[in-house]
């Protein structure tokens, strides 16, 4: 076995090049641009991998809706296409990464597999397209979909929070966007499990959450272990107090029943993976 992780430079390809236990190799948009059928052929020619596990993604949600939304469209449907064609000419496992965004947040319990998509915005329909058109050319992969992440690699939400709580005496966050903050070191784990399965899987932590209740959690983790608040005041907000370009689902939990037997270890709550990546960072980094 030889796993091949695309997008190895990202936020989630570097967890997996670090976590995925497995012989592993990795490409940059440098190595092997996704959208270059040409050189993803090479680099599989002088690699041989056995997997394909696909991390690249154009995932600003809201640059998705405008500046973006052409090359969203690329990287997320079209690279995707080229990768699956390389797969099925070389005979290749590809599990795919994809979102919670391709549903509407409309249901009021958990999304499972089977539940009918239906995306809000532009980056959600542009995962799904991907989704729909590797299941057609090739449809013994794997798919996971996941939400929420964070890690080492980039700043993301996790970091802008630690900054706004640093920085701001009154901050502020939506109640109506409710999901399940996910450490990337888990979701590698997830891929592991998944790697000679076909299908759609989730895999998210344990638990969920509004970005709101995630603000009062940051700020809680801040004070047990000694990091300066400079707020003085947290106050509720909702979607339509801040608009932004891209609508986001109001409540996109999805469960992971059906990829916890496939699981080497028993999924972390969400609240227990984020206090062992705060204190990686902020605490004993």
């Amino acid at each position: 076995m030889l796993v091949w992780v695309v997008g190895a430079e990202g936020l989630l390809g570097k967890a997996m090049m670090e976590v995925l236990d497995v012989p592993l190799v990795g490409s940059s948009h440098e190595d092997a641009d996704v959208l270059d059928l040409k050189g993803l052929e090479n680099f599989y020619l002088e690699h041989r991998p056995t997997h394909i596990v696909n991390c690249s993604a154009v995932v600003e949600v809201d640059k998705a809706e405008g500046e973006l939304s052409s090359l969203a469209e690329d990287i997320n449907v079209k690279g995707v296409v080229h990768l699956a064609v390389i797969a099925k000419k070389y005979h290749l496992k590809v599990i795919h990464i994809s979102t919670d965004y391709v549903f509407d947040g409309r249901k009021k319990t958990d999304y499972v597999e089977e539940d009918a998509v239906n995306p809000v915005n532009g980056y959600g329909r542009t995962k799904l397209e991907g989704e729909r058109r590797l299941l057609q050319i090739l449809p013994e992969s794997a798919i996971l979909r996941t939400a929420s992440l964070y890690g080492k690699a980039k700043k993301g939400l996790i970091d802008s929070l630690v900054f706004l709580l640093q920085t701001k005496e009154e901050c502020s966050f939506v109640t109506d966007q409710i999901s399940s903050p996910t450490n990337v070191e888990d979701v590698a784990v997830a891929v592991k499990a998944i790697l000679e399965k076909s299908g759609v899987y989730h895999f998210v932590n344990k638990g969920f959450c509004s970005r709101f209740e995630l603000l009062v959690f940051v700020k809680g983790l801040m004070e047990k272990y000694g990091l300066e608040v400079f707020c003085k005041k947290l106050v509720e907000s909702t979607q339509k107090d801040f608009p932004r370009p891209a609508t986001r689902p109001v409540r996109s939990v999805l469960c992971t029943k059906k990829i916890e037997p496939l699981m080497e270890f028993p999924i972390r709550s969400w609240q227990s993976a984020l206090e062992s990546f705060f204190l990686e960072k902020w605490v004993h980094g």
